[in-house]
């Protein structure tokens, strides 16, 4: 059985995964970097996003200014 955890806190985490070695029948096998880890966007995950939509500046400008 395999079980994933994310815990927000790293000092809760910490104290979760002492805990977790502590038991015999428990193997904690790769453990993700326990500080912050920076946690980034791929830009490209956007392309195309509004590729099937059409529209105009004008109803762009109106939905938003009210014009």
């Amino acid at each position: 059985m395999k079980i994933v955890l994310e815990i927000k806190d790293i000092e809760k985490a910490k104290t979760v995964i002492n805990f977790l070695n502590q038991n015999p029948y428990i193997k904690i096998k790769d453990i993700e970097n326990i500080e912050k880890k920076k946690k980034t966007f791929d830009m490209n995950q956007m392309f195309g996003l509004w590729k099937k939509r059409t529209f105009t500046k004008e109803e762009i400008r109106e939905k938003a200014w009210g014009y």
